[in-house]
């Protein structure tokens, strides 16, 4: 949500900017590229919390059936008749839901680590099209910083501090710092 906003308000000031006409179509693939990753770095960063929500959820659920096991077990051994034949009963239902709920887990770490392996495969292109952007091909110029800040600032004075946090943040992974100061908002590259 937050690329699309930046996207957003991107396509919405840079054609009314000259400085627009500045970006060479390098510098435009360069942020097609990185904000592609990022949305697809924020799905996965999402869908990684989901999967571990649910692995919580169902080891909670593991941990109850296993209780329910020893209570049978205890109940087959020091229960009533009527108890014991019950629990007989009861004792193959509970084993199955717990190797049902195994075979889940099972399933869901299976789908964290392959999540985990597409963030890697990620976070390796992210430092390739990074070391592009250090290499000089492409490369932001001065004037394209200077109008994220720009955008930031607005976003700031707006109070839409979501936009403002996510572009400063954006900016620090290409190492560009920002400073506020009561003069407004400075840069600088953090190398």
């Amino acid at each position: 949500m937050k690329n699309i906003l930046l996207t957003l308000a991107l396509i919405l000031i840079l054609p009314n900017l000259s400085l627009a006409q500045s970006f060479t179509l390098g510098d435009k693939l360069w942020l097609s590229a990185y904000f592609d990753l990022q949305k697809q770095k924020m799905k996965l960063e999402e869908r990684i919390k989901e999967i571990d929500l649910k692995i919580a959820q169902n080891e909670q659920g593991i941990r109850q059936i296993n209780e329910l096991l020893a209570k049978i077990q205890r109940t087959m051994i020091i229960g009533t008749e009527k108890q014991k034949e019950d629990a007989q009963k009861a004792k193959p239902v509970a084993e199955k839901a717990l190797m049902q709920a195994k075979e889940t887990q099972k399933m869901l770490k299976d789908q964290k680590m392959e999540c985990e392996m597409q963030m890697v495969k990620i976070q390796e292109n992210e430092r390739k099209l990074k070391e592009k952007l250090e290499e000089g091909r492409p490369s932001l110029d001065e004037n394209f910083i200077n109008l994220l800040v720009d955008v930031r600032e607005r976003a700031r004075k707006t109070k839409q501090y979501e936009l403002a946090d996510y572009i400063r943040d954006e900016l620090k992974k290409l190492d560009i710092v920002l400073e506020d100061t009561p003069a407004g908002t400075k840069w600088k590259l953090q190398r």
